[in-house]
């Protein structure tokens, strides 16, 4: 299976290409790309009075999964920054039930930060976006709380 993962800030998407390589070369393969749908918004604390919190806010990156109509799990998207302010937009998109996520930029970090709600015009959306194919979607609203590392494990 070929497919093609868009780089940040773009806007077009290709579906994936399932090819059988038997015993020979093969050529005249063409991926088509079209403009996905976007997703565009701002992520906000769910306390904004800590100032120490809000800066990490630079240091996210946003990921988005869908599962299609179809019901095939997509890979997910080349992680979009988060702008100092909070605003983000991820592009390339295919169509289905859009599912975020949040990552720290540092490599293999967790986000400091949890998802407590996903707004859509100030609608939660607790089951995911949905999106149609091509579809630009402003007005996302995506809440955080910092993540609460605490707990004991005991045991013999």
């Amino acid at each position: 299976m070929l497919f093609v993962v868009a780089l940040a800030n773009s806007d077009w998407r290709a579906d994936p290409l399932t090819v059988d390589v038997v015993d020979k070369d093969l050529t005249g393969l063409e991926i088509k790309t079209r403009k996905g749908a976007s997703l565009a918004g701002v992520v906000v604390l769910e306390s904004s009075d800590d100032k120490a919190v809000a800066v990490k806010l630079n240091d996210l990156l946003i990921l988005a999964s869908n599962t299609s109509a179809t019901g095939q799990f997509d890979m997910p998207t080349y992680p979009a920054p988060v702008s100092p302010d909070g605003s983000f937009k991820i592009g390339g998109l295919a169509a289905g039930n859009i599912r975020i996520y949040l990552r720290e930029r540092k490599l293999f970090q967790m986000s400091p930060l949890e998802i407590v709600s996903v707004e859509r015009n100030g609608v939660a959306q607790p089951g995911g976006i949905d999106l149609k194919d091509g579809e630009q979607v402003g007005g996302i609203r995506i809440v955080v709380k910092p993540l609460k590392l605490t707990g004991a494990i005991r045991g013999q």
